[in-house]
């Protein structure tokens, strides 16, 4: 969604704009706070898993200003990052990434993931960093004395407590609350979210003391792994609501659940709670809600919709072409689709391409309707980054494979354009900015800065910045606000 700035500037951005001018019911919205300073500029979160010190990984912060940010060769000195988080040995960290004002101090705090904590035992751990004000983060090495403002630990070794992560107001109290993945949690996995406490925000404690616990079930896995969970409210009541990928092991089936917000502490997937929507594909149908999950507003309703993805579905081009399917909100009911046919929009790509591998929403072009950004990804093929511009009846079908075309395409060659995603408005003139990267050779990271018109077609060339030897491979991440 577009994202507001701190209250001090006086610029509309994209959902100020979206509230004004929305035909739809005046639905209350969470806050969201995406800058760590409050210079009225976004910033940039991102991490290595593969870098720093003895495996630990490191996540690294870059601010915004009015030109966006600068251009810089990060390398082993994180050069240019106005924050440098080490994490512990052997942690891999940062293979999750996220951004909220958790105590509602009106500064954005990081949330950094490592599943593989302790030691690569895989137990998982979660730290918050709390921003300090206008001076921002300060730097922690985790290996050398160093700390977090909180940290969540799964509640046993194999969890994977962290594969996935996500920020937002899950009970409507207007501070952000910490939704955590753990993959590994017995035989279905888990999720857990750690409600805010107010100005306090969120302390220390295992994931066994969260506030709600969300267990997987037979026919409910939660044990999807790359971007498989976020928090929207599809039903406009205020709170937001949990979207997640699973599998129905017995049945075949990938699914995408959404979980609407409420008052339960303990919800077992297992043992009769059912999801409010299920929407389910075969497992031949090309890897349904495996990858590309994401929410936003493409219809400038006020109800959040999700973004689902079957990057290996063959949609007559003989291979894994891939196909995006966007599920907009019927408003107070959610969202009532059961099945990928059924998505308000669907997206079929151009050739055996995995459209689809990576997605997400954001108000490229500040008219109030978030867009849908779609990558792929194949080697040795050219590679593309694709923007479907929304409106106020969503995002029109399009077949790439039968000539039709997106609002904009991005090209570069085998080395990568999208091995990893993200969007922020880091020049603060309210138009999000896409990010996007190539981990395979020259290890570089572009950002496209959005307008009026969106973004040109184009290639890396174009890009306004460029963080050369950015090693996000590895399962690096780039965090993507909702």
């Amino acid at each position: 969604m577009g994202l507001p700035l701190p209250e001090a500037s006086s610029k509309r951005t994209p959902w100020e704009l979206l509230l004004l001018l929305a035909g739809g019911p005046a639905v209350p919205q969470p806050p969201r706070t995406y800058d760590i300073n409050g210079d009225g500029y976004h910033d940039l979160l991102l991490s290595e898993p593969d870098g720093g010190a003895s495996n630990g990984g490191r996540a690294m912060v870059y601010y915004g200003s009015a030109s966006g940010i600068a251009s810089v060769t990060v390398g082993a000195g994180a050069t240019g990052a106005a924050s440098v988080f080490q994490g512990p040995t052997n942690a891999l960290m940062g293979n999750a990434l996220a951004v909220g004002d958790i105590n509602g101090d009106g500064y954005a705090d990081a949330v950094v993931a490592a599943y593989r904590y302790p030691n690569v035992t895989d137990q998982g751990a979660v730290y918050i960093f709390y921003s300090q004000g206008a001076s921002g983060i300060a730097g922690q090495d985790l290996q050398a004395g160093g700390s977090a403002g909180a940290t969540l630990l799964g509640e046993s070794a194999g969890d994977s407590f962290g594969r996935s992560i996500y920020v937002g107001d899950y009970n409507g109290d207007g501070f952000a609350d910490v939704a955590v993945l753990a993959t590994g949690y017995g035989s279905f996995g888990r999720i857990y979210v750690f409600l805010s406490d107010g100005s306090s925000g969120i302390q220390s404690q295992s994931a066994a003391g969260a506030d709600v616990i969300v267990s997987g079930g037979t026919n409910t896995r939660l044990q999807i792994t790359i971007n498989a969970l976020v928090l929207a409210d599809v039903n406009g009541d205020g709170r937001e609501d949990l979207a997640a990928c699973a599998i129905d092991v017995p049945n075949s089936l990938f699914t995408l659940a959404v979980i609407h917000s409420d008052s339960r502490t303990t919800i077992d997937l297992g043992a009769g709670d059912s999801p409010n929507t299920s929407i389910s594909a075969a497992f031949l149908a090309g890897a349904f809600c495996i990858r590309g999950l994401a929410a936003g507003d493409a219809n400038g309703d006020g109800y959040a919709d999700i973004l689902g993805s079957a990057y290996d579905y063959d949609a007559g081009s003989g291979g894994n072409q891939g196909q995006v399917y966007l599920f907009l909100s019927g408003g107070p009911a959610g969202i009532t689709a059961t099945s990928p046919s059924q998505a308000n929009t669907i997206l079929s790509g151009s050739g055996t391409i995995r459209f689809g591998i990576l997605s997400g929403m954001a108000d490229i072009n500040g008219d109030g309707f978030d867009d849908l950004l779609i990558g792929e990804r194949t080697a040795p093929t050219p590679q593309h980054l694709y923007i479907f511009h929304g409106s106020s009846s969503g995002v029109a079908g399009k077949n790439l494979f039968t000539g039709d075309f997106a609002d904009t395409q991005l090209d570069d060659g085998p080395d990568g354009l999208t091995d990893w995603l993200g969007a922020g408005d880091y020049n603060g003139d309210g138009y999000f900015d896409l990010v996007t990267s190539n981990t395979q050779n020259s290890e570089d990271l572009w950002i496209f800065q959005g307008s009026s018109s969106g973004i040109a077609n184009g290639t890396p060339s174009a890009a306004d910045t460029v963080l050369s030897d950015v090693n996000v491979g590895g399962g690096g991440a780039i965090y993507f606000p909702p």
